[in-house]
């Protein structure tokens, strides 16, 4: 069941009270260079909570039907 536009409001509501980091590409090195040139963005994760529950089991759900349907 996909989310509805009031339940997209909800999370896009929660990513915004987010605080974002700098995202980047990290290399192969052994140092494992971190290279900020290539990708100049932010990023912030939905970490699971108490408020973002809903949210993962949503999605564990969809991915579970369609391991059945599929496998």
């Amino acid at each position: 069941m996909p989310f509805s536009p009031e339940e997209l409001d909800r999370i896009e509501a929660y990513g915004d009270r987010l605080t974002p980091e700098n995202a980047t590409v990290l290399s192969h090195v052994p140092e494992g260079a971190a290279h900020g040139d290539i990708r100049i963005t932010e990023r912030a994760w939905i970490l699971p909570d108490p408020e973002s529950k809903w949210i993962y089991d949503r999605v564990q759900r969809v991915a579970r039907t369609l391991n059945d349907r599929v496998y």
